[in-house]
């Protein structure tokens, strides 16, 4: 909440559970997607759309690689 964080868009998951859990009664809630790349896709443009931080989550391994395309779009422009 400290730096405007109102969303994190991502896929609970093993590597992720307590990340997941740490957002109960904090004001941030998590929107679960189907795909991490879809999610920082979403991120994405919830930053550009609102001028606020936009977060995604991912798990370990193919999840951070997916979700690696929508982080680099964020940075190309």
């Amino acid at each position: 909440m400290a730096e405007g964080v109102e969303y994190v868009f991502g896929i609970p998951g093993e590597e992720t559970i307590r990340f997941v859990d740490a957002h109960k009664g904090s004001g941030i809630r998590y929107v679960m997607v189907r795909h991490e790349q879809a999610a920082s896709f979403m991120a994405e443009i919830y930053g550009r759309l609102t001028s606020r931080a936009g977060v995604c989550s991912a798990a370990l391994g193919p999840g951070a690689i997916l979700a690696g395309h929508g982080v680099r779009v964020a940075y190309s422009e």
